[in-house]
């Protein structure tokens, strides 16, 4: 019952307000039977209007085209009446009898707009709006008129006879017909001293006049259209343009500091509309003292971080019934989201909204965002949210030298990353200075190169401790994404001030030898070993590049027969055909290989090698297995595999 009762509410608030009318204008008599509903119904000419839960706000059917279960991250409920100009009939569904259309006072008064009614009588605009127009009305609520300042309202009724009645400021020449007016900014110049209206046109139906919300649109009047706007609005709170704005609010004295080195107040004086996201003096004072210092001192970095804050176009707070992504001056994109607890742009809340300019509107924000173009890499890796090796930046003493680097580019891995690496290891990069400064050394590589920079089958060079040896590390490029080594690039090009980071998914390991050195060290590999030095390819396998081995182990060799393989070594030409069939001319690592296909190469016999993903791991063509992981050499990749794959250089070869 009390469910009910709530929507029967909803419903008589807009409708239902009429107090006893006793005036010389001849109000017809009203009957809230003949237009609200006691629950769910269907039928023509029904508006449906949805109330925010613990809150006054209302949208209608007729001006919000999508229904919402939450608005602002809360619930709405919904009731059900007749669309203005219609009215019930006993025994017929919905609304079917169609209301003469009266002027725009008497409009006004059929919607429930009783206060505004009131203040027209005060005003002495009763015959203007009954036989004058045509006029477009943005006619304030009962709720606005009881949430208006005095000031505001005595705006309505001067004193003063030759001082007009703000209530003009609510009236503009012609009609405007919001339903059929496309998403957008408008200009109208209104009957109060020429003075001019902003209205905007968003997404979901929502339009916003002077930012402020219309309730309800397009109340069709003989003179005329009626609005229903959910405040009232007065002519001086638009005076002056975006910069005067500011600059009158000692709330903004930091920004003003930041407008003015930036070079950008000109902008706001005359340019726009813009929506300007102003943080406020405790928003600056959270900032740490260097990046403050630059933003008020360096004019490069207050532009940026101010162009962050400047949005083409005018975005009210009602602007947003749920998120939408709008684009800065810096062409960066900012999503703007309605929450439970009020607005926000990025992680900025708003904390005073809705300051109205000439050419634009101001929000008030807690917070100032600094832009990923004013951020050093060593911030940036904070905000990627890669913890561990932001610590060990800090310990090996990088942060400082990032700050004085300009053109780093920085192979970063994930938490988890770190997560998957050996405990010793990872002790040693958290106690060894020796061993955490080879470690950013290799991640770390001179230059700016973004996604685009890198080529497949091809080496970059990391350290940029020029005591020490350079390392290589070998980039590939898959359908799946870039490789730096057996890594992939999880997450790519987050450009800042003096470089870029990429995400990758393991923490790279600098290789130590070839692959002819991992061939030779392993007493598994020992006939290998032979058959190599037999056939003159152990030259390949030691010079640079990027090869794939395949290395056959002892155990595989001995599923030869011993006169077949005696034969075999005392051919080379046939044996070079029989290894280079387990050699591929580019690297393959397992992380490249997509679980769901299959991925075909050729060796440098010329037989196919098809590698897929089964439940132990990696497999070629189908069913051979590795015996062991990737071995990451300086010239490629090596697997050892337990039997020695067919040729088509040596059919009656038996494996």
């Amino acid at each position: 019952m009390l469910w009910v009762a709530l929507m029967i509410g909803v419903a008589l608030d807009g409708i239902m307000a009429f107090e006893p009318y006793a005036s010389k204008e001849d109000m017809p008599p009203f009957n809230p039977d003949d237009y609200v509903f006691r629950g769910r119904t269907t039928g023509p000419n029904i508006c449906v209007a949805q109330q925010v839960f613990g809150t006054k706000d209302k949208y209608y059917s007729d001006c919000l085209g999508t229904s919402f279960r939450q608005i602002c991250e809360k619930p709405t409920f919904i009731s059900f009446q007749c669309c203005p100009g219609y009215k019930k009939v006993r025994g017929q569904r919905g609304c079917p009898e169609s209301l003469p259309v009266e002027n725009l006072y008497r409009t006004a008064h059929g919607v429930g707009l009783i206060e505004f009614s009131k203040y027209v009588r005060k005003a002495g605009l009763v015959k203007q709006l009954s036989e004058q127009g045509a006029y477009t009305l943005f006619a304030p609520s009962n709720n606005a008129f009881q949430e208006a300042s005095k000031h505001i309202k005595k705006a309505l009724t001067p004193k003063d006879l030759n001082e007009p009645s703000a209530l003009l400021y609510h009236m503009i020449p012609g009609r405007f017909n919001i339903t059929k007016s496309k998403r957008g900014n408008f200009e109208r110049t209104t009957l109060y001293k020429d003075k001019k209206l902003r209205i905007n046109k968003y997404a979901f139906g929502v339009t916003t006049v002077n930012c402020a919300r219309v309730e309800r649109t397009d109340q069709l009047a003989t003179n005329g259209i009626v609005h229903v706007i959910d405040k009232v609005i007065h002519p001086l709170d638009s005076q002056g343009s975006l910069a005067e704005k500011i600059f009158r609010d000692m709330e903004f004295t930091q920004f003003q500091l930041a407008l003015f080195t930036s070079d950008l107040a000109n902008q706001l004086r005359a340019g726009g509309p813009y929506t300007v996201l102003a943080p406020t003096n405790e928003a600056f004072a959270r900032l740490p003292n260097d990046l403050l210092d630059r933003i008020l001192t360096d004019a490069d970095t207050a532009q940026k971080v101010l162009k962050h804050h400047i949005i083409k176009g005018v975005y009210c707070n009602d602007a947003v019934v749920i998120a939408m992504g709008l684009k800065t001056l810096d062409n960066s994109f900012i999503m703007m989201r309605c929450k439970r607890d009020g607005v926000y742009f990025g992680d900025s809340k708003v904390v005073e909204g809705d300051i109205v300019a000439e050419n634009g509107v101001i929000h008030a924000v807690d917070k100032v965002m600094i832009p990923d173009s004013v951020k050093t890499v060593d911030e940036f890796v904070k905000d990627l949210h890669l913890d561990t090796f932001s610590d060990l930046m800090v310990q090996s003493n990088f942060t400082s030298f990032f700050k004085g680097s300009k053109n780093i580019t920085l192979l970063a891995p994930t938490d988890r990353a770190f997560k998957n690496l050996h405990p010793r290891y990872l002790a040693a990069l958290r106690t060894q200075p020796l061993a955490t400064k080879q470690f950013m050394n290799y991640h770390t590589i001179h230059g700016e190169l973004t996604s685009d920079k890198f080529l497949g089958d091809t080496d970059i060079t990391s350290d940029l401790d020029e005591a020490r040896l350079s390392a290589q590390i070998h980039v590939n490029v898959y359908r799946g994404g870039l490789v730096v080594n057996n890594a992939r690039i999880t997450s790519m090009d987050h450009t800042c001030e003096n470089g870029v980071v990429h995400k990758i998914d393991k923490v790279l390991m600098p290789p130590q030898d070839s692959i002819m050195e991992i061939i030779a060290k392993d007493h598994e590999l020992s006939i290998l070993h032979q058959a190599l030095e037999t056939t003159g390819l152990t030259e390949i396998l030691s010079s640079p590049g990027q090869y794939t081995m395949l290395a056959p182990t002892n155990q595989a060799f001995r599923y030869i027969s011993r006169k077949r393989l005696a034969k075999l070594m005392k051919d080379p030409p046939k044996l070079r055909q029989i290894l280079e069939r387990h050699i591929i001319n580019r690297m393959v690592v397992e992380c490249s290989v997509d679980p769901k296909i299959i991925y075909s190469i050729d060796s440098r016999q010329g037989d196919p090698v098809d590698f897929t993903h089964r439940t132990h791991g990696l497999t070629v063509n189908k069913k051979y297995r590795f015996k062991s992981k990737e071995k990451l050499a300086t010239n490629g990749v090596l697997y050892k595999l337990s039997r020695v794959l067919p040729c088509s250089c040596e059919p009656q070869l038996r494996t």
